[in-house]
């Protein structure tokens, strides 16, 4: 039976509602099925446990079917995700994540790079950068709501800075980039944005990765191969790749739960023997981008398991709907042709900029 992308986004919904209820099962979404290391190119639910068990091992009432409404499901061994912030890469010692994560004041103003919002004592990832649909006055930097503001509800007006937001009367050691405007930490997305201050310098591209060519919203077609690769540039561990599982992925992640998750696989690499890793905390608020250098989504966590090292994303579309309708604020990735277009907030941003708190 052929579905639309609404469809078995509302299927997911469903078996979600379902299949949550079994133990040990933290999430479930529509991708591919794998037999044997090897994708089939069927779509499928996934179903994502924290430890599969044959099903001699488990009462009746706790079997995951084999169908969910005629839709075949697959059950994957994944550890529970939590909040966070080209191959993966070898797992940090969270001890050491943050001397080893990437501090570094950069500019121009650019994606891929560490974001701190003041008031809070942790550091995590600016994705990329938004403009306003019709106002070429404001520019805004993308991360995480739970980045910005982890133990509270959403201020406007709070500085945010790049690596921090300390303040200074030099340009050269001015951190501060600019001022939150708006946030959001629900089921649909964990986002906030920060406008930018007037003459800061920005690029149109993600540290790492490369100029940005604008945004892509992922289907079930993408996900059933198993390969549509996706990478991220995150401040703990910088540049990594995956390949997507799953979209419309219900789930818990922390205290929140999410509706509509982006699942990512980290790509091995040969040459690491121990655990590998998609990101860790600190890379919240990284943005996915796919070989076409175009925006999908936005990373908010990741599992700590020993093994598996997987990304949990949020859909670019769901990000800039959400900021649409709450806010009234129309957003699009801010996007280039090459690489080092360097484009800066003009002057008249004064006018248009956020209250402090």
């Amino acid at each position: 039976m052929s579905r639309s992308e609404a469809e078995y986004g509302e299927l997911a919904q469903r078996a979600a509602a379902a299949l949550l209820k079994l133990p040990g099962v933290h999430s479930v979404g529509i991708g591919g099925r794998e037999r044997a290391g090897a994708p089939t190119g069927e779509v499928v639910i996934k179903v994502f446990v924290e430890r599969k068990l044959p099903a001699s091992a488990l009462p009746a009432s706790h079997l995951v079917p084999a169908r969910f409404e005629g839709v075949p499901t697959d059950v994957v061994e994944c550890p529970p995700p939590s909040e966070q912030v080209t191959p993966g890469v070898a797992r940090i010692p969270d001890g050491e994540l943050y001397q080893k994560g990437d501090t570094d004041r950069i500019r121009p103003i650019r994606g891929g790079t560490q974001i701190e919002v003041d008031g809070n004592d942790g550091a995590g990832t600016l994705g990329c950068l938004l403009k306003v649909t019709g106002d070429t006055k404001r520019i805004m930097a993308l991360t995480c709501h739970h980045v910005a503001f982890p133990d509270a509800t959403a201020v406007a007006g709070r500085k945010g800075g790049q690596a921090d937001p300390g303040e200074s009367c030099t340009k050269c050691c001015q951190s501060r980039i600019g001022l939150t405007v708006a946030s959001h930490y629900d089921s649909d997305v964990d986002a906030t944005i920060i406008q930018l201050d007037p003459d800061l310098e920005w690029l149109a591209e993600v540290f790492g990765i490369g100029f940005i060519a604008g945004r892509y919203d992922l289907t079930v077609a993408d996900a059933t191969p198993l390969t549509y690769q996706i990478r991220k540039r995150g401040r703990s561990t910088r540049l990594t790749g995956g390949a997507l599982q799953a979209i419309n992925v219900v789930g818990h992640a922390g205290t929140r739960s999410y509706s509509n998750g982006i699942s990512v696989k980290p790509n091995p690499d040969p040459g690491i023997t121990g655990p590998i890793v998609f990101s860790q905390k600190g890379d919240s608020g990284s943005a996915y981008v796919n070989n076409d250098n175009k925006v999908v989504g936005l990373h908010f966590a990741g599992d700590d398991g020993p093994k598996a090292g997987w990304g949990i994303g949020q859909p670019i579309g769901a990000i800039v709907a959400k900021f649409q309708s709450a806010d009234a604020i129309a957003l699009e990735v801010a996007t280039a042709t090459a690489l080092g277009q360097t484009q800066t907030v003009p002057r008249a941003a004064l006018d248009a900029a956020p209250a402090g708190p």
